[in-house]
């Protein structure tokens, strides 16, 4: 009882720290004004919930989690393992937090020539709507779509817009608010693999196949990125975080004006692009490069959300790819993760900011949520 009474004397404390106002759980949805902060949840990484937990207390607005259809549902006939997306789903539901699911990596049985199945993509997509409302907001459709690794196949503009247009109207006929996060657009390197196409002539591809009423909300994911957050795309180097304006040019070509990018995936560089990255092996150079680009999307008003990968420490295939994560496997934090709280709920003074780290340095060790996982064919 004493503990419980410990937890809740540090939310109340924590509330203090930040100016009052309207929630903004919908941030960065076409019909809202404001930006929208979100990281990154891995489902196969370490310490869900105590992620969870600080990502409520920093009034972070969007979660994002993969459902990574080859290892949820690897075989047709077999049945898929959605214990973790459930929990984690329950848990964002109580925290107050918006979700948007990533589906990635089709299996084989679900890809044929041209791409992943329609029919199957959209029952997916009809059924995580209907098992999770009210939290989950958005869908991002396969990203890195204009890369074989991400589309299953070799990318096909045509087909992405048709699956794009069946899971649209599947969801516009279900009265779901669920919005899709289109194009999936990922920067190629210098030497891409054979049959990759490069993102801006994807997206001017789905624009000239008569895309742009399907795509409110242009999505840009970004595995690895170089460069400090200034840094001007090349003709040879685009995984740079300004690569988002060469996609606004594209945009704005097509005179898309009203439309948003959201950066669904992105962090600092990690030294495996550039050796002028190694800079950024040192925390510090971390957190100040987190806090610019932040920054710097904050400001473009045709960027809706961004989402920062990740808060939890990954899962083993995941560690290959992106060892970052504002949470340690031992419960320490990143300073940036404090850092982004005072972004989006700056203190009245700074005297607060120690007072703000050490409680949710608090809340990530003491927190322990036990929820039921929720039951996925219940619909609720």
């Amino acid at each position: 009882m004493n503990k419980i009474c410990h937890f809740l004397g540090i939310i109340m404390l924590l509330f203090c720290l930040v100016k009052p106002g309207v929630a903004l759980a919908e941030s960065g949805l076409p019909d809202s004004a404001e930006f929208g902060y979100g990281v990154r949840l891995d489902l196969s990484g370490a310490q869900i919930n105590p992620s969870i937990a600080a990502a409520a207390s920093l009034k972070l607005h969007w979660l994002a989690l993969d459902f990574d259809w080859s290892n949820l549902w690897p075989a047709r006939d077999s049945s898929p393992d959605l214990e973790p997306l459930n929990n984690a789903m329950y848990l964002a539901q109580q925290n107050h937090l918006s979700v948007m699911i990533s589906i990635t990596r089709p299996p084989a049985w679900v890809v044929s020539s041209a791409g992943p199945d329609p029919t199957m993509t959209t029952k997916v997509v009809k059924y995580l709507a209907r098992t999770y409302p009210d939290v989950l907001l958005a869908i991002e459709l396969f990203p890195g779509a204009n890369t074989i690794r991400g589309w299953g196949t070799i990318p096909n503009p045509i087909a992405y817009l048709s699956l794009l247009q069946a899971t649209t109207q599947a969801l516009q006929s279900a009265g779901s608010p669920v919005i899709i996060v289109a194009a999936g657009l990922t920067p190629l390197p210098p030497d891409p693999p054979d049959g990759d196409i490069d993102d801006l002539v994807f997206l001017d591809a789905l624009y000239n196949a008569g895309a742009q009423t399907w795509m409110p909300i242009i999505g840009i994911r970004m595995p690895e990125t170089t460069g400090d957050p200034m840094f001007t795309p090349t003709q040879d180097e685009k995984r740079c975080l300004l690569h988002f304006e060469e996609v606004r040019q594209v945009m704005l070509n097509h005179d898309h004006r009203e439309g948003l990018i959201w950066l669904t995936g992105f962090s600092w560089p990690t030294g495996n692009l550039q050796p002028s990255d190694a800079i950024y092996q040192k925390t510090e150079a971390q957190t100040r490069w987190l806090n610019q680009s932040f920054q710097i999307l904050k400001a473009q008003l045709y960027l809706g959300v961004a989402f920062f990968s990740q808060i939890n420490p990954p899962g083993p295939r995941a560690v290959a790819e992106n060892p970052i994560s504002l949470i340690h496997q031992d419960l320490s934090f990143h300073p940036a993760l404090a850092n982004l709280g005072l972004l989006i709920s700056p203190p009245a003074d700074n005297t607060k900011l120690s007072v703000q780290t050490v409680l949710i340095k608090r809340i990530v060790q003491e927190v322990q949520f036990k929820p039921s996982a929720r039951n996925a064919s219940s619909g609720q």
